[in-house]
């Protein structure tokens, strides 16, 4: 009942690790501070912590993985450096990454970890100057597109896929668009 974070715009995606919540979304301000589509609250009391990287546009999911989050939305800048639509940032820093996939200008609406790679679900036609039809994987380290993995989605009239969700088990992703 004291969790009360007040974003002043919707909150699109979430990650815990132990007791931070990660909060990404439309929100320029969170707990009354300036907050740029990214945050980190308290999970229990919900106060804002001091972590505030920015992204320049809305972040509609989060992947955490040890101290990496990776975040996918409509953005072209995230953590301070140049990002199109997909990065990682550093938990214990305000930064990005030197991880940068590329990707065209479709939004990345769904995120997943398989094995050593990212799998990366969207409304994309290109990624990594490879048609990838909304759906591509990409190296976790170097952020290079896999050029072996396309499942090449496409929609009940043929045209290329939109993915809005996935998730990874094992080694099958589970896609939904």
């Amino acid at each position: 009942p004291d969790f009360h974070p007040n974003p002043n715009r919707p909150v699109r995606a979430l990650a815990l690790a132990g007791s931070t919540l990660y909060l990404g979304g439309e929100f320029t301000t969170v707990g009354g501070q300036t907050r740029a589509h990214l945050a980190a609250l308290d999970s229990v009391n919900g106060a804002v912590l001091p972590w505030n990287p920015g992204a320049d546009n809305a972040v509609y999911e989060l992947l955490l993985s040890g101290e990496t989050l990776y975040l996918g939305g409509r953005f072209l800048q995230a953590g301070g450096a140049d990002r199109t639509r997909v990065a990682a940032l550093s938990t214990t820093a305000n930064t990005a990454l030197p991880w940068a996939p590329q990707l065209d200008d479709g939004d990345v609406l769904a995120l997943g970890l398989l094995q050593d790679r990212v799998v990366v679900g969207g409304t994309f036609n290109v990624a990594g100057g490879l048609a990838r039809n909304g759906l591509a994987a990409f190296n976790a380290v170097t952020g290079q597109v896999d050029t072996n993995w396309n499942p090449n989605p496409r929609d009940g009239v043929g045209l290329g896929g939109k993915v809005t969700s996935l998730r990874v088990s094992c080694d099958t992703v589970y896609v939904g668009g």
